[in-house]
């Protein structure tokens, strides 16, 4: 399927706000949710690039994000998920496959409750079902997350990294870690959006509908994740009949290792 060859920004009116995306590539529908406080622009241009040879790449500014609108309300994941789902529908795309990093795993899961014939097939990174069934952050660990007052963009990203990335990942990927910072921060995530979304997040819990989730799925976690620790992603595979879970040792997963997470979404045969 091709819906789009140039790579320039478009807008959806959707759920009353206007909300940005982008089309990659063509093949079949890939939409890529991106997760707490970042924009599309976070995703590794790599990455990207690599999943578009075979894919036609959605990518869109989750609201309060990027280029879309940064409304006052609306942040509920069940909400956030129904953005995705018109978008779709505003673009002609009737099934997708989807990828969900982080809170955008979160409204993925949210999204494959919501329209379960929609989901071709389900990649969920780095990311947590919610719930008394979740292993949340250490305290000190929300406290970097949350304490951004009085700080520019680029002090936070800065800070954020502490958490988001290993050491030695850091120490021996700087340059790396400064071009994704850029992308990062070039359209600042307003706080009133960061908080909100940090809410809904804390607030989800969708453990109770994994079970019915039919499409195959693909769960991806790094064994030294700070933000959501790895014991999230057992959890939600043990849920999804049929999950296949996938532990990256060393690190994290998509922006610390975007090579390694294309290649197991080929060998899991999701990227026909």
């Amino acid at each position: 399927m091709k819906l789009s060859s140039p790579t320039t920004a478009r807008f959806a009116r959707i759920n009353g706000i206007n909300i940005a995306f982008r089309v990659q590539g063509e093949g079949p529908p890939l939409v890529l949710i991106m997760g707490y406080r970042l924009s599309s622009a976070a995703w590794p241009a790599k990455f990207v690039d690599m999943l578009a040879k075979k894919f036609a790449v959605i990518t869109f500014d989750n609201r309060g994000t990027g280029h879309s609108d940064k409304p006052v309300t609306g942040y509920a994941l069940a909400n956030m998920a129904c953005d995705v789902g018109g978008l779709l529908d505003e673009i002609g795309i009737e099934n997708t496959y989807v990828i969900g990093y982080s809170m955008g795993g979160a409204i993925a899961q949210e999204f494959v409750r919501q329209f379960p014939d929609r989901v071709t097939g389900l990649i969920l990174c780095a990311t947590m079902c919610g719930g008394p069934r979740a292993t949340y952050a250490e305290p000190s660990v929300v406290r970097v997350m949350r304490d951004l007052d009085g700080l520019s963009a680029e002090q936070i990203a800065r800070r954020i990294w502490q958490v988001t990335y290993a050491p030695h990942y850091l120490e021996q990927n700087l340059e790396s870690a400064k071009d994704q910072m850029q992308r990062e921060i070039a359209l600042p995530t307003p706080l009133h959006a960061a908080d909100l979304q940090f809410q809904a997040f804390a607030e989800f819990d969708g453990s109770h509908a994994l079970s019915h989730i039919k499409c195959p799925t693909l769960v991806l976690t790094g064994d030294l994740d700070k933000l959501i620790p790895p014991q999230n992603s057992r959890i939600v595979a043990k849920l999804i009949p049929s999950a296949t879970l996938v532990v990256v040792p060393g690190g994290g997963v998509c922006t610390e290792n975007p090579i390694r997470v294309y290649r197991m979404i080929e060998s899991a045969k999701l990227a026909r």
